[in-house]
């Protein structure tokens, strides 16, 4: 049987996977101290008291928190301990430059994009020749839902997704300006869970993953040819650049990405530590490898 990890060969191991080194700012991976072996260990988003419940009924040994302020007070057992990061890993595990999630989409030639205090906010790369339509069903796949989409060329085609599943039957949400007696067969959209796609327009072949959204990321996105924009929330100062480049903006939802990011953190760990149980929220990760992550440029 495998060996339990310790909580410092766990820290080491996310550091390496999350380039922390490169965060100066975030607070340090080992949150509390401790010696006991980690079999067990927990992920959530933020310390609430329901975290606290969780780690008593399930045993954990040790939990992972994303946001760790206020985990002082967390009520776990005495000699459980806290992992954590921050900044290193929205940047590394959810919608920047996410080497994991780049191979999920299938993208290659991938280049970084953006940046912010020297480190970029996301990647562009190139994938698979595919229309909107099915790059939200290959998201929703992938996420478990999204939240909102804009843009493609069709007027006011955003909105709102049912993460629960599609709403009933009916007609599709009509465009500003669009007649009351609009055919169905005419309308340039088609909705799939909820959400108003584009269709006939342009097939997507580049694409860009952002961890922010401007006007001015957006318009950079389209001149080096990306057609899909795939971020955390839409930002209404970059609606204007949506619509005049054409580009089809899909919002994943904030805490759905970073839900997404503790399952693969998870999943990574336990490859890195077979004897380790690991208990994530969001969308389950399986075959899970560790891929080689170029160092951020200091």
């Amino acid at each position: 049987m495998d060996s339990a990890p310790s909580l410092a060969e766990l820290a080491r191991a996310a550091d390496e996977l999350l380039d922390t080194g490169a965060f100066p700012d975030d607070p340090p991976t080992i949150f509390r101290a401790s010696a006991r072996p980690v079999r067990r260990l927990g992920f959530a988003l933020a310390p609430t008291a329901d975290v606290a419940d969780r780690a008593r009924d399930e045993g954990w040994d040790a939990v992972f928190l994303h946001r760790p302020w206020g985990a002082e007070t967390l009520n776990l057992p005495d000699d459980a301990g806290i992992l954590c990061s921050h900044a290193a890993f929205d940047a590394r595990l959810t919608l920047g430059a996410n080497p994991h999630l780049a191979a999920a989409l299938g993208m290659t030639g991938v280049e970084p994009f953006g940046e912010h205090r020297g480190r970029p906010v996301g990647m562009i790369g190139d994938a698979q020749p595919s229309g909107a339509a099915s790059w939200h069903a290959r998201l929703v796949a992938e996420f478990g839902g999204v939240e909102e989409v804009r843009g493609g060329g069709s007027v006011g085609s955003s909105c709102l997704a049912h993460p629960e599943g599609p709403p009933p039957p009916g007609p599709l949400p009509r465009s500003a300006g669009e007649g009351e007696n609009s055919e169905a067969d005419g309308d340039p959209r088609v909705a799939e869970n909820g959400v108003a796609l584009p269709v006939g327009g342009p097939t997507i072949h580049r694409i860009a993953v952002v961890g922010a959204m401007t006007d001015a990321l957006v318009r950079a996105a389209a001149e080096k040819g990306a057609g899909l924009y795939i971020t955390g929330q839409l930002r209404a100062p970059a609606r204007r650049a949506i619509d005049e480049t054409g580009i089809v903006a899909v919002a994943i939802g904030h805490e759905r990405s970073e839900e997404h990011g503790l399952a693969l953190l998870a999943a990574l760990l336990a490859v890195r530590f077979p004897g380790l149980h690991v208990d994530a929220p969001g969308t389950a990760r399986q075959n899970v490898r560790p891929i080689p992550i170029p160092p951020y440029t200091r």
